[in-house]
């Protein structure tokens, strides 16, 4: 973990603040108060806010954003961090869930923007932009394996172990619209190109 985010766990002094209002769980069904802390603010402009137990934020459209701030604070990278962890780093789970579906886009200048949202999406959607690349990788040696999508091509990496894709009916390898193809099934193998060498 790196010196910021163990700054960022450890428990600091609280000034107990009061929330009015019902929340969905715990707050009990009169709305009694739930006591939320706010923390000791620091002189580059940050403000901490924590519970003891839950802290639930509710609406019908919740959002987070990361800005530009105002003059004459300073600046820096625009960042959202979501950190899930306990004080020994050994325990912390994210748990990301929708009915209909979870978009991720990110867009690089000067592509044009990608939408951040679609009424299209139903499951899960990642998308980057042209010059952009979508990594997913397994460990952090070089020898792991990963896929890689990148604007010069797509990567499967099997590192030390082999790699396996499989069907009950049919496995097709094609080219230039099927100019050239491979199709596996349980009939048998068939090649097809103007040029077939098997060496």
């Amino acid at each position: 973990m790196s010196e910021r985010f163990k700054y960022a766990c450890r428990r600091r002094s609280r000034v107990a603040v009061k929330f009015q209002g019902a929340l969905p769980t715990g707050a009990g069904s009169g709305g009694s108060p739930v006591e939320i802390s706010e923390l000791d603010s620091e002189s580059d402009g940050t403000r901490w806010v924590g519970t003891e137990k839950t802290l639930i934020l509710a609406g019908n459209h919740v959002a987070i954003q990361a800005d530009t701030p105002l003059p004459p604070t300073p600046g820096g990278p625009c960042l959202i961090t979501l950190l899930s962890t306990d004080m020994t780093c050994t325990q912390g789970r994210i748990d990301a869930h929708a009915i209909e579906g979870i978009r991720i886009t990110t867009t690089g200048f000067p592509d044009p923007m990608i939408p951040m949202s679609s009424e299209e999406t139903a499951g899960v959607d990642i998308i980057c932009g042209e010059a952009q690349t979508i990594n997913i990788k397994r460990g952090v040696l070089p020898i792991d394996n990963y896929i890689s999508i990148t604007p010069e091509m797509l990567q499967v990496e099997g590192g030390l172990g082999p790699v396996m894709i499989e069907s009950q009916t049919e496995i097709t390898i094609q080219v230039a619209g099927g100019v050239a193809s491979i199709t596996l099934s349980p009939a048998g193998i068939i090649m097809q190109g103007p040029i077939i060498m098997i060496n």
